[in-house]
């Protein structure tokens, strides 16, 4: 899909600002709880090269940013196509984590179920927002 905006030079730079904050934040939150990931399977492995709350704090600097700076105005609305494709894709995804979840923390009784619940459903949730954030970035 193709943005349809006003032209004019101050735009265009805020608009490419904006998409290379945008990319530069998708990047640094799936780098975070990727490594995160990965410490919690092993533990000491990515502390020994770098401490993660300095990237979590580049994450959320970023995603900050990325909230308030100015957007672009579109002109005409596109009309989206719904897929079902991502919506299964997701849907498998957030319950493999549920039961990772479950499996991790299963020691501490019947917490672990609704903590394994809402990993899934904020999952779920974060990969549509994302899911629609492509959509609309053409």
């Amino acid at each position: 899909m193709k943005r349809v905006t006003r032209v004019s030079p101050r735009s265009s730079i805020a608009l490419e600002t904006r998409d290379l904050l945008s990319f530069a934040f998708q990047v640094a939150l799936i780098s975070y709880l990727g490594f995160y990931l990965l410490e919690t399977i092993i533990p000491g492995f990515v502390t020994l090269f770098f401490k993660l709350p300095t990237l979590l704090w580049i994450t959320v600097v970023l995603g900050a940013s990325l909230s308030v700076w100015p957007g672009v105005t579109p002109i005409a609305a596109v009309k989206k196509v719904p897929r079902r494709g991502p919506g299964l894709t997701l849907a498998f995804l957030s319950l493999l984590l549920s039961g990772v979840v479950w499996y991790k923390t299963r020691g501490i009784g019947s917490p672990s179920i609704v903590i394994a619940v809402f990993s899934a459903l904020m999952v779920y949730g974060l990969g549509w927002l994302v899911h629609d954030d492509w959509g609309t970035a053409g």
